[in-house]
């Protein structure tokens, strides 16, 4: 039981945590007051229903579950978003696209979120189907 004590306080004294800063991989940055944050978060929102009743009528004719077809959509709404905003805005560097505003983020994100929620509902009933095919060979649309 000493050689256990003995060993964590070692390790412990051993290792230091320092904050390192390499110019490969900068930190994510977030401004809410941004334009362009703006512009991004509404076409993000507005997308959601688009994109989630789209993936739910989807869904519902061809897989058993379309809530997955629906979490699917939203998670590529999400991954939209993330997209456009470390694109053009500041997640990832300290300075915007040059030329982009909060209008052409906008539009940009509404279109961009829809079309790859749409995509990841398509690709999630793909993969669903195919890994279950037996469930799916006699389902017939009830009346």
């Amino acid at each position: 039981m000493q050689w256990v004590v003995f060993t964590a306080a070692f390790f412990a004294s051993a290792v230091e945590f320092k904050e390192v800063q390499t110019p490969m991989m900068p930190a994510l940055q977030v401004n809410i007051a941004d334009p362009i944050f703006i512009g991004d978060f509404c076409g993000f929102i507005l997308a959601l229903p688009t994109a989630l009743f789209l993936s739910y009528w989807i869904s519902s004719g061809s897989i058993r579950h379309s809530a997955t077809g629906v979490l699917a959509a939203f998670a590529g709404a999400l991954f939209g978003f993330l997209a456009i905003l470390g694109w053009v805005g500041t997640l990832i560097f300290s300075t915007p696209l040059s030329g982009a505003n909060g209008v052409t983020t906008f539009f940009g994100s509404l279109l961009l979120c829809s079309i790859l929620g749409g995509m990841a509902c398509i690709f999630t009933d793909q993969v669903i189907l195919r890994r279950n095919t037996r469930d799916y060979r006699n389902f017939r649309v009830r009346p």
